[in-house]
């Protein structure tokens, strides 16, 4: 059950309402955090537009993107958005395997090294206190990286921040199409929705 209770698609405002028909167009369920954060729909727009800006002009590949948001859900142990990580991977063409071996990145043959530079930034600023330094940015360069890329990769590991506080915190109700596709391709793994499930 969430502590703070979305809002139905009736209650929302013309705008909001046109919004979260866009996001079922993407990804087909309506989203129960943006229908929550619609109780201030200031906030849900600046949310959409930060995760509209972090994909819309990246030259870093997507799924390089949601491998970094997938290991900082694991890392903040939230169920909700691990789910939702791994599903916008599988959109992007990422398979079951090598979801499946994302905390194994350093030592998978699954993942080249410009995808193990970035998974070790997320491993690093994803912690509390946040262990990112000059290490971990020199290893992106060096993989050729580039500066616009780094932002990228930060805001990304950045908003994952807000987004695992905030599920984590709610207890946003994850919807059916994440909780299938997380119980199918991570649920060998322990993943389960526990207090993301429908009551």
């Amino acid at each position: 059950m969430p502590n703070i209770w979305p809002l139905t698609l009736d209650e929302l405002t013309p705008e909001m309402r046109e919004r979260m028909e866009a996001s079922y167009e993407r990804s087909g369920y309506y989203p129960n955090a943006q229908l929550t954060l619609a109780r201030r729909p200031e906030v849900a727009k600046a949310v959409q537009n930060l995760q509209q800006s972090i994909g819309g002009s990246s030259t870093v590949p997507m799924q390089t993107m949601f491998m970094v948001a997938e290991l900082t859900s694991k890392i903040a142990g939230c169920r909700h958005c691990q789910s939702h990580a791994a599903k916008n991977l599988s959109r992007h063409g990422v398979d079951a395997e090598k979801i499946r071996a994302i905390w194994e990145y350093q030592t998978s043959d699954l993942f080249d090294e410009r995808e193990r530079a970035a998974l070790d930034l997320a491993l690093a600023a994803a912690q509390r206190p946040s262990m990112a330094g000059p290490e971990q940015f020199d290893r992106l360069r060096e993989v050729g990286y580039v500066e616009a890329e780094l932002v990228d990769l930060m805001a990304m590991i950045s908003l994952f921040g807000f987004l695992t506080c905030w599920n984590d915190s709610v207890a946003t109700e994850t919807e059916a199409a994440p909780v299938e596709f997380a119980t199918e391709v991570l649920g060998g793994m322990g993943w389960e929705p526990g207090k993301h499930a429908t009551p």
